[in-house]
């Protein structure tokens, strides 16, 4: 845990799950010639992180060293020719690395960096009354480093030994504040104004990792030697970090799929345990800061599974009220909540390419009355067409009118789903038709694709 205080609030950030630092992974831009010369490498990182920058060049070599960010910003610059430096590449993307040297025939020179592909799960929890109660969990995007701590604030000191949190004030005796069976570590504290201080640590005791808070007062009894001062119950637990949540696993659509609708149905399952709601995300990238969508389903909603209990179905389709989604490729992934932890799935991509479909066909008014109206023929694309044509006969089957429509495909706006194309009432002579029932067929056409639906119309004036 981290804690952190300003005025009667309370911050307390910690990190889940284990890291996996074995993919170390290098871009390196180097060359052996002679005259000026360039050489470039890229590599792509997906959270910001520390990179580390190696500068190298053989004797009687003039070298420069470049790092640029993704936007073609310089982060790094040595003429330096043997040097490590430590940089903050803090943008998503691809980064390019770059040497140049001025040399004699078989030198070399180069930049090298190298980075570890480390993911750490931060959450948050704040107190807004110096820990009497405090907030919901939230956990923001995955990040490179965190800090721990602090030991010390002020007069206050706190640390761990023998699987037991102590703690210090000034001169004081050292006080053991907990009776955890040897499963106490990694202590914060933090110290207000009026010198009373507040300890967070990570205590196993229950058999999970739980993160547990404890309030020291001013006047702590073991502190100040006397009868009349408060005293400390050993903490109680502010997050719970046990490994019994699972992360879900997504169902469809399947990864690099290909969706023909706008407004897709998304599926996963999950053995829910103690889930209160799942958070699905969509965005037009990996790490989700494009185009950021969340939507929320219930854990109450799942189906359960035929033959396992504690495995649970859930669906969320975007409604059809709700705006579609673009014709472009997105990433999508769900995260699982209970009241203190959070599992999340793995990312999958799909690909947002509508076919081409012709539902929706209707007409209104029906019936509508020429001499004083027109009458709109409405119908709804998948995708853009080619052509759209439209006849209208009389019940004898004799063509009435032949009108050209529009082709627009369905967009991700509510407000752009359908084409409306208005008839007067009148054949292709010009004069209004008389009243009865007049079929009509709308072809859409898209290369060598066609489709087609009917509709029938009442005039009545």
């Amino acid at each position: 845990p981290y804690l952190t205080i300003s005025g009667n609030t309370l911050d307390l950030k910690w990190i889940e799950g284990s890291p996996d630092d074995s993919l170390t992974l290098y871009a390196e831009a180097w060359g052996r010639r002679s005259g000026l010369n360039w050489e470039e490498a890229t590599f792509y990182i997906d959270h910001a992180q520390l990179i580390y920058v190696n500068c190298w060049a053989d004797d009687n070599v003039t070298s420069h060293h470049y790092v640029f960010d993704p936007d073609e910003v310089r982060i790094f610059l040595s003429l330096t020719r043997d040097g490590d430096s430590y940089v903050q590449a803090n943008k998503v993307g691809t980064y390019t690395v770059k040497v140049n040297w001025d040399t004699v025939w078989n030198n070399a020179a180069g930049t090298k960096v190298t980075y570890i592909d480390r993911k750490f799960n931060p959450g948050t929890r704040t107190s807004s009354n110096l820990g009497q109660s405090w907030g919901n969990v939230s956990y923001p995007s995955v990040v490179d480093s965190y800090s721990t701590g602090p030991t010390t604030d002020g007069n206050h000191t706190v640390w761990s030994s023998g699987g037991q949190i102590w703690y210090k004030r000034g001169s004081s005796p050292d006080i053991r504040i907990t009776n955890s069976d040897f499963n106490a570590v990694n202590p914060s504290i933090r110290a207000d104004g009026s010198n009373n201080s507040y300890v967070a640590w990570t205590d196993s005791r229950n058999g999970n990792n739980e993160i547990y808070f404890q309030k020291i007062p001013v006047n702590f009894a073991r502190v100040v030697g006397g009868a009349q001062g408060s005293s400390v119950k050993g903490g109680r637990i502010i997050v719970a970090l046990s490994s019994t949540l699972e992360t879900p696993t997504l169902v469809s659509p399947n990864d690099a799929a290909t969706v023909t609708t706008l407004r897709p149905t998304f599926k996963w399952k999950h053995a829910k345990g103690n889930t209160t709601e799942y958070n699905l995300d969509l965005a037009k990238n990996d790490t989700f800061t494009i185009s950021k969508q969340t939507f929320n389903k219930t854990a109450n909603t799942g189906s359960p599974d035929e033959t396992d209990s504690s495995l649970f179905y859930y669906n969320y389709s975007i409604h059809e009220f709700d705006p579609g989604l673009d014709k472009d490729t997105y990433y999508w992934k769900v995260t699982a909540l209970t009241t203190n932890e959070a599992a999340t799935s793995e990312v999958r991509s799909f690909t947002v390419a509508p076919e081409l479909t012709l539902t929706g066909v209707t007409n209104y008014p029906n019936p509508f009355n020429p001499n004083r109206e027109t009458t709109s023929i409405r119908y709804r694309l998948g995708t853009d067409a080619d052509s759209v044509t439209i006849r209208i006969y009389d019940l004898t089957g004799a063509l009435v009118r032949e009108l050209d429509g529009t082709a627009q495909g369905e967009s991700s706006s509510i407000w752009s789903k359908y084409n409306d194309v208005p008839w007067d009432g009148k054949n292709g002579k010009g004069d209004k038709v008389v009243n009865g029932i007049y079929p009509f067929e709308v072809v859409v056409k898209l290369g060598d694709t066609s489709v087609s639906a009917r509709g029938k119309i009442a005039v009545l004036k």
